[in-house]
């Protein structure tokens, strides 16, 4: 009976968050946007990634253009992890995309190769 209790309460947990993801976008819906920043770039530009997005500062937030928004900046490959933020700001809202960039090849080292220079390979 225990275990029933259990299940129950951890059921309705998760549904109780759910509700709360799934009702911000349209807390901040239609809210214009102050500020849009990148945190965790180290080889790609903020402009770079801005270029290819449809919401811009100044215009009101739509949860469909921050959709495709990541998408389409995913899609560039140049990133591992891409999320977004929304918050609060200055009577608007502030986006903040949190990115991790994929892996970057340093040097390229042959081994076991005598018949070949490194030239040739």
């Amino acid at each position: 009976m225990r275990h029933y209790i259990i299940i129950i309460l951890a059921i309705f947990l998760g549904l109780l968050s759910l509700s709360i993801v799934f009702s911000e976008p349209s807390r901040f819906e239609g809210k214009i946007v102050k500020k849009i920043e990148f945190v965790g770039l180290k080889n790609i530009s903020a402009g770079e990634l801005m270029y290819e997005m449809i919401t811009t500062d100044g215009n009101p937030l739509r949860a469909s253009d921050i959709r495709r928004d990541l998408k389409t900046i995913f899609e560039k490959g140049k990133l591992e992890k891409l999320e977004v933020e929304v918050e609060d700001y200055e009577g608007g809202v502030r986006l903040r995309f949190i990115c991790v960039e994929s892996p970057l090849v340093d040097s390229v080292v042959f081994k076991g190769t005598s018949e070949f220079g490194s030239e040739e390979l």
